[in-house]
This record gives C-alpha cells, structure tokens and sequence, in this order.
C-alpha cells in the first residue's frame, strides 16, 4: 500500500515543481519518466509488477500526451480522478456482483500473517468488519476522487498535490474510524 502511495505521488511532485520552473512539457515528461523509473523500482526491489503502478503510468502517458498537445495541465492532473473512478468501479462491482474485494483477498491472506492472525479470519466478525471495510473503501475514495476532481478544475496545482497527498491517508483513517464508531 506505501509502494502504491509512493508511486501515485512521487511523480506528481515532479510534475508539479518541474511545470512550475520549465513549464508543461517538461513537466509531463518529468511526473511520466518518474512514474516509470519507481515502478520498474519497485518491480526489481520487490519482484512484483502492480497491476495498478502499470495502469498508472499509462493514465499519466494517455493524459501527459493529452496536456501536452492541448497546452491545458488539466488532463494531466485528472490522473489521479480517472484512477480513483476506475478503482471505485472495480471495488463497486466486486461488491455488488462477486463478494467484496478485500473478502475476496483474504485467501491469500495467509501467505503474510502469522498463524494466530489466521485463525481471526475465519471468524463471523472478523468476515463483517471486512466486508464493511469494503464498502467504506468505495464510499470514501469516491468521495476523494471528487475532492480531486474538484481542485484539479478550480484550484491551483498547489492545491491540487496538497489534497492528493493529504486527502488520502485521511481516506484510510475514515476506513479505521468508521469501523471504531460502529463498534462503540
């Protein structure tokens, strides 16, 4: 999860710091470049290949060549939004059509928790909390992705990384509150 957050914002700050000194090109060229160089990082630290890295990299190509040839940042910085829209989807439909994704994840659970983890898993409460959990995870990075949007098209780029960067760790102490409040 830190890999991904990394990867996410890592190459906005380039391409918010590089934009503002060298202009927009650049800029892309910059957050695109360094979305490339943390995954294959990434890919050769840990011997993994995120599905979700990959399909960033690709929105920042799409969108960066998009920006770069209408001369408008906006199409890159709705990166972040086309991400959160299309994670909220794949989210919604697990949940709605298949059992919730991160039920559906636990199997594999067992490969990184100690045994005394796993014995948690198999109980009622534990399969609610994370089914609840679910749920939270598209009802809050819905509401982050329309925060983004909402910057990327009313704000300045400042504004804009402030909220990706400070918005999202929120989203996950909402998924930690929201089940805290519950069990009061």
């Amino acid at each position: 999860m830190l890999n991904m957050f990394l990867i996410s914002l890592i190459p906005l700050f380039l391409f918010a710091i590089v934009n503002y000194y060298r202009g927009l090109e650049a800029g892309v060229w910059s957050g695109v470049v360094g979305s490339v160089f943390l995954g294959a990082f990434f890919w050769l630290a840990f011997d993994y290949l995120d599905y979700e890295a990959v399909t960033m990299v690709v929105l920042l190509l799409v969108l960066g060549i998009i920006s770069i040839r209408s001369k408008k940042e906006i199409y890159f910085k709705l990166q972040p939004v086309a991400s959160g829209i299309i994670s909220v989807a794949i989210l919604a439909w697990f949940q709605i059509f298949d059992q919730p994704f991160f039920l559906k994840i636990l199997p594999k659970m067992h490969k990184v928790l100690p045994p005394e983890q796993l014995e948690l898993m198999g109980q009622p409460e534990f399969v609610g909390a994370i089914e609840r959990v679910s749920l939270y995870c598209i009802v809050l990075i819905t509401l982050h992705t329309a925060l983004l949007a909402f910057t990327a098209f009313y704000s300045s780029t400042r504004m804009w990384l402030l909220v990706k960067a400070l918005a999202l760790p929120f989203v996950g102490v909402g998924i930690v509150a929201s089940e805290l409040i519950r069990n009061l």
